[in-house]
């Protein structure tokens, strides 16, 4: 059985989330919010469920190319982005409606 993660309905301050076992599937929200935290992606996309949540001032680092996703109900304000990432959309999709 594949194992859930749930970072949800909290406030993290100046944590390490490591998010890099290939056997879990993590969802990051809902109510989460993340402030000064270093967030490092070693999963691929499938792997990962962005529910509602704000990075604020963090740093997102990819151990491997993150790709082909959209982040759309993450809000990120002030943070860093380290590794490879190709095709990451941020926002509101046009022509999708929420």
């Amino acid at each position: 059985m594949t194992p859930d993660v749930h970072y949800k309905n909290r406030e993290m301050e100046g944590e390490r989330l490591e998010l890099t076992d290939k056997e879990a599937i993590y969802w990051l929200g809902p109510n989460l919010s993340l402030r000064r935290c270093t967030v490092v992606l070693g999963i691929g996309g499938r792997q990962l469920v962005p529910m509602w949540g704000r990075l604020i001032d963090c740093t997102i680092e990819a151990k491997r190319e993150f790709a082909d996703e959209w982040l759309t109900s993450l809000s990120f304000e002030g943070c860093r982005f380290k590794g490879r990432y190709s095709n990451v959309g941020f926002g509101q999709r046009v022509g999708v409606d929420t």
